[in-house]
């Protein structure tokens, strides 16, 4: 019965939710109630959000099983993740779950859940994110230096604390975790990190505090690798591999000025007044370093960014020019590319400069699509050749061995994928087939029930 005038009350199983005047809800267990003593964990408090009272801003990231979105709510922007299929209720229960232990700044902080008795069913986030991922990243790479390293900054401080945050709370890492793991960045250039729930599954946690940490290590260095590879992508739709093996490296004196005094004066008039500027990670060696160390070095000097401004930080300088022996001979007059490389080591954070492009990427100058492997292939050495033209003509199908195997991988990678999605997609077809043959066969049974209810009497009497 119903005390109040604005009350309603849904149940599923033992669980049972009240909702107050749409405004303080709570979820409780019946059963809990009547043992020795309740727990504090078995009422969780929620607060209902109608989708009504939601405004969608834009898409923010859209999957199989969920669609993300920027909307606004009470006047504050938030992000809304909505699921799809017949397992939402579940996806929901999971999210709503996992959010309820999570209580760290770097983890999308939790605002309230769709109604029990709506037909779409979401899970809203309080924070100002008006943009994906991906394009967030990209317009700091457009705009300057300085926002670029920032960013990057905040990405590995974000990372590497979230993981850590993780582990203190005991939650089992999971495998995949970098899969089902979501990254975005608000409007103050925030780094906050969401997980889809279908990846949240129970894994058993290794008792060894040193592979824990190799394990959270390799994960942190994958992620990071993944997260900038994903940003690059998106902003020049190619995928760069640079071979510094035939170039000359050298060390600039800092700091070395965003500008274009340093560009050639031959260079010609079509080439682009930016470089091309990547975030780059560079996979490191854990040794005697943790993920928590790294997240303090970063937020430290992230920290000092924010009071002191670009010349706090401490970045080296590099440039590289191909050597007179390369064989590479894609050379655009004007072109320039920036690397911003982060690694788990502070100190070695160094900005580095190239003038040919890499391979397999799109030159911004000239807009064609760069095939080292042509350029590598080269005619076979005669007969008469030199012993040293002979070996630098195996080195090159060494690489382009190397390449195309790494080729394969890829491929093979992406092939498992879409295999995997496809058993997925069948998995949830025949969950709704399993339960509209459940309805079908309840119908059944109580059509016969009323017309021939002697076929039950002796079941019933037994």
């Amino acid at each position: 019965m119903d005390y109040f005038t604005n009350c309603s009350q849904f149940s599923v199983g033992t669980l049972t939710i009240n909702s107050l005047g749409g405004d303080q809800n709570n979820y409780h267990n019946p059963a809990a109630q009547h043992g020795p003593s309740r727990k504090a964990e078995d009422v969780v408090y929620t607060k209902f959000i109608a989708k009504e009272d939601l405004r969608v801003v834009a898409e923010l990231r859209s999957e199989r099983k969920f669609d993300v979105y920027s909307a606004r709510h009470e006047g504050r922007i938030a992000v809304v993740k909505q699921f799809h299929g017949p397992r939402a209720k579940e996806y929901l229960k999971r999210a709503l779950k996992f959010n309820h232990r999570v209580m760290n700044p770097h983890f999308l902080y939790l605002k309230g859940i769709s109604h029990p008795l709506s037909e779409t069913h979401f899970i809203v986030f309080d924070d100002a994110c008006n943009a994906n991922f991906e394009f967030r990243v990209a317009s700091a790479l457009q705009e300057d230096q300085t926002r670029s390293v920032r960013l990057g900054l905040s990405i590995v401080a974000g990372l590497s604390a979230g993981l850590g945050y993780l582990f203190q709370i005991g939650l089992p890492l999971n495998p995949l975790l970098e899969e089902v793991l979501e990254v975005y960045i608000t409007d103050d250039d925030e780094l906050k990190i969401g997980f889809e729930p279908a990846g949240l599954g129970i894994y058993e946690q290794a008792e060894d505090v040193e592979k824990v940490e190799d394990l959270l290590w390799n994960l942190f260095n994958r992620l990071c690798r993944k997260t900038f590879n994903r940003a690059n992508r998106f902003l020049y739709q190619d995928e760069s591999f640079q071979d510094q093996r035939s170039a000359i490296i050298l060390e600039l004196e800092p700091p070395y000025p965003d500008s274009d005094t340093h560009r050639d004066t031959s260079e010609v008039s079509s080439a682009p007044s930016n470089p091309r500027r990547e975030l780059v990670w560079k996979v490191s060696r854990r040794r005697l370093s943790t993920v928590a160390l790294v997240a303090q070095q970063y937020q430290n000097n992230l920290n000092r960014l924010r009071i002191l401004g670009p010349l706090s930080l401490t970045l080296r300088y590099f440039e590289t020019r191909l050597g007179e022996r390369s064989n590479f001979r894609h050379r655009c007059p004007g072109y320039r590319k920036e690397e911003i490389k982060l690694t788990a080591n502070i100190k070695e954070v160094a900005i580095i400069n190239h003038s040919p492009p890499s391979n397999s990427e799109i030159c911004l100058v000239c807009g064609e699509a760069v095939n080292e492997e042509d350029e590598l292939a080269g005619e076979v050495p005669a007969p008469n050749a030199s012993k040293k033209e002979q070996i630098e003509w195996r080195r090159r199908q060494n690489t382009l061995a190397v390449r195309r195997s790494r080729k394969r991988k890829l491929e093979r990678q992406q092939m498992l994928k879409n295999r995997i999605d496809e058993l997925e997609n069948r998995m949830d077809e025949v969950m709704v087939e399993a339960e509209w043959n459940n309805v079908l066969l309840q119908v059944v049974e109580q059509i016969l029930r009323s017309h021939a209810p002697f076929l039950f009497d002796a079941e019933e009497s037994t």
